[in-house]
């Protein structure tokens, strides 16, 4: 059940900042840092679009995904607590 609520939160969070087409940061565990627009993810990687081509990024290596807004609201929160 766990994994399950970290899946649909990932989705929920990944799929605003594609939608949206949201600036991202990405971090990697290699410490290298990431700045585009998701273009696709499923349930292991993350596509993101940068300025000079695209990147696949695979998600056991991403270490923290970042925005400048605020995706999930208290409503998000209240369902998964």
């Amino acid at each position: 059940e766990d994994i399950m609520k970290q899946l649909v939160l990932q989705d929920i969070f990944l799929n605003y900042l594609r939608r949206e087409h949201e600036k991202t940061s990405i971090a990697t565990a290699d410490k290298m840092n990431y700045i585009g627009y998701i273009r696709a993810f499923d349930n292991q990687i993350v596509i993101l679009d940068l300025e000079q081509g695209q990147v696949m990024l695979f998600k056991n290596n991403i270490i923290s995904i970042t925005s400048e807004i605020q995706i999930l609201s208290e409503k998000y929160k209240e369902n998964y607590e």
